[in-house]
């Protein structure tokens, strides 16, 4: 009964967030936080649910709830690159994206309004991770030594704020993108795991956390002394990625769309015409796009939120771009961010009220 209370709470919570914004303030610093609100910096629907509930998953029902782009921004008009895979650091002050062929990775600060290269290094946004909290980015690239023409392969700590880099490990076999999972980022090395940890800065002998990712068109799991395939119902993987709370798995089929797993390989479920997805940390939220194309190249790119326990969705509206790749939350705002087929990247904001409201 305490759980079935607490859970209509949280439904009456999120359902009265957008009357509570309008009430007056009885003191000076409600009066602060209002004007806040009306300059667009307040904290969104989700992430005052977060707040109230840290111990639980937050979920939504899209039942009597419309969605709703009042905006879009974007953010990469002054520039001539093409621009793909927007990330929103931890805290969403910053957004971190590369260019349509991977080299060098890019910052947009939200605060001071202005873009940035972090580095210019070929490969280095392939796959690039945001560590946990937002500071620093870990990615893969090739190093060519003097009269070497053969190339090595480094896992790279990058610091946002400083732009300092530090090598964390180089190897002449292949290495994977690496993948922070607690205090270690993983990778494999000629398809075996490898740990650095974070607390110890050392490269560890065995991996102390359960890491799953595609090798060969096959889901392996890591743990620490073992490694074992995981059976997809004969659905064939393309590649994996973790969601940014690193609770799931989002793996790429050949034929089945996208799937969403927990982090033992599980399949939670399947997006059938999904080429993109990205999950609200610590939510049952996600949004993804299904393309459409006439044999030749993707004529149209929707917008979609949907849930990750349920295979309803409701499709977003009023937007400017017929072409949407790569959409991303924003863990502090009604916000999503994505590239464009043209390779722009653009800010759309969300107006999230019930359907009574809206009459």
């Amino acid at each position: 009964m305490l759980k079935k209370i607490i859970i209509l709470m949280m439904v009456v919570f999120f359902f009265s967030c957008s009357a509570e914004k309008n009430k007056n303030k009885r003191n000076e610093t409600n009066k602060a936080e209002h004007e806040q609100q009306e300059i667009g910096e307040h904290k969104s629907i989700h992430q005052q649910e977060w707040e109230e509930h840290q111990t639980e998953s937050r979920n939504y029902s899209l039942e009597k709830t419309d969605l709703e782009v009042i905006k879009t921004e974007n953010i990469t008009l002054d520039f001539s690159k093409k621009f793909i895979l927007p990330h929103y650091t931890t805290d969403a002050k910053k957004l971190v994206f590369t260019t349509e062929n991977y080299n060098g990775i890019w910052i947009y600060d939200f605060e001071k309004n202005i873009i940035r290269q972090l580095n210019a290094l070929p490969g280095s946004g392939y796959k690039f991770e945001l560590s946990s909290d937002g500071s620093k980015v870990y990615f893969r690239n090739k190093i060519f030594k003097k009269n070497n023409p053969k190339a090595e392969y480094a896992i790279i700590e990058q610091t946002i704020y400083s732009k300092k880099m530090n090598m964390l490990y180089i190897s002449k076999n292949v290495l994977t993108p690496p993948v922070q999972i607690d205090n270690e980022i993983i990778f494999l090395e000629n398809d075996k795991p490898k740990a650095y940890n974070i607390k110890t800065k050392k490269i560890e002998k065995e991996i102390t956390s359960t890491f799953i990712y595609v090798v060969n068109n096959k889901l392996i799991k890591f743990t620490k002394d073992k490694k074992e395939t995981i059976s997809l119902n004969g659905m064939k993987p393309i590649s994996s990625k973790y969601t940014g709370d690193k609770k799931n798995i989002i793996c790429l089929t050949a034929a089945k769309g996208l799937l969403l797993l927990d982090n033992n390989g599980t399949v939670l479920n399947i997006y059938p015409k999904a080429f993109s997805l990205s999950k609200l940390s610590n939510s049952n939220l996600v949004v993804f796009t299904e393309e459409e194309d006439n044999g030749k190249q993707i004529v149209k790119s929707d917008i979609y939120i949907g849930f990750t326990n349920s295979d309803k969705k409701i499709k977003l509206k009023n937007l400017e771009d017929k072409k949407i790749f790569n959409p991303v939350w924003s863990g502090k705002e009604n916000k999503i961010a994505y590239n464009t087929e043209d390779g722009e990247i653009k800010i759309i904001t969300l107006n999230i009220h019930t359907k009574e409201e809206k009459k």
